[in-house]
């Protein structure tokens, strides 16, 4: 997974929003929340690399809803 700079500042700025989703998440998912944490890591950079602001969405809601996605299923 190659990031540019921009990207990897995008992920740095955010990792308090994949720690927060993985706690809220904790009650709805059967793994250990150190590997809910770490789906919330890895969906957080695709939701980097895939977000596209002319859907008019905002990143922590395209973030949010990556997170969640990949650790419900």
């Amino acid at each position: 997974m190659q990031l540019t700079s921009e990207q990897r500042q995008k992920v740095e700025d955010n990792i308090g929003l994949a720690l927060q989703t993985a706690g809220r998440l904790k009650s709805k998912n059967p793994l250990e929340f150190d590997d809910l944490l770490s789906v919330c890591y890895l969906a957080l950079i695709k939701a980097v690399q895939g977000y596209d602001p002319s859907k008019g969405f905002a990143f922590s809601t395209y973030a949010v809803r990556t997170m969640q996605w990949y650790a419900l299923r």
